[in-house]
């Protein structure tokens, strides 16, 4: 079993960078994805990035599945 974390995970799929809020995205995200990402008029909430990594992670291991 893991420690829980101080700091929340970077907002992208698969990123478990630290950041200061729930929402944010890491700096090796932003320089890796730069112009890529868009601003959102609405920040994730905790339970929304845990959802939506939920489906993320079902669809992964759904492709690895021959």
């Amino acid at each position: 079993m893991t420690a829980p974390s101080l700091f929340p995970d970077c907002v992208l799929p698969g990123c478990d960078q630290p950041v200061a809020k729930i929402g944010d995205t890491c700096d090796t995200c932003l320089t890796a994805f730069g112009a890529f990402l868009r601003p959102t008029e609405a920040a994730l909430t905790a339970d929304e990035i845990a959802e939506r990594d939920r489906i993320v992670a079902a669809t992964y291991a759904a492709r690895r599945t021959p």
